[in-house]
């Protein structure tokens, strides 16, 4: 598996679904990018994923988040219009659509740990 590469993938893959407005971490080789919304982007070195998440691995890639991004790997991007008196509810789930084509480019797949985090494995 290509850790750093897919890390830097799924990292491009949340900015763009995010605008900027976000907090994760994605651990991969013992390092782990850091998007915080107040303190912005950095690469931290020498960080496991299983000393910040119950069910994360450092053999593979863990990511964890909060937000926004919680938002949208959970429930979509969700307006529900009724309130301005249109009858339609939309959701869009093409964040998790995304990253399933980007994961499956590598021979790989993620599956939940919490409804906060996920790990990334290898078919």
């Amino acid at each position: 598996m290509k850790k750093a590469e897919i890390a830097k993938k799924i990292d491009r893959l949340f900015t763009k679904h995010l605008g900027g407005d976000g907090d994760y971490r994605i651990y991969y080789n013992n390092k782990a990018i850091q998007v915080n919304t107040s303190s912005g982007r950095q690469i931290i070195e020498g960080i496991k994923a299983t000393d910040y998440c119950e069910y994360g691995s450092n053999d593979t890639i863990t990511v964890a988040f909060d937000g926004s991004i919680y938002e949208l790997m959970n429930y979509g991007f969700h307006v529900d219009l009724r309130e301005f008196g249109i009858d339609k509810v939309y959701t869009d789930y093409s964040l998790q659509e995304e990253l399933n084509k980007l994961l499956e480019k590598y021979n790989c797949w993620y599956e939940n740990g919490n409804a906060w985090n996920f790990n990334v494995y290898e078919n």
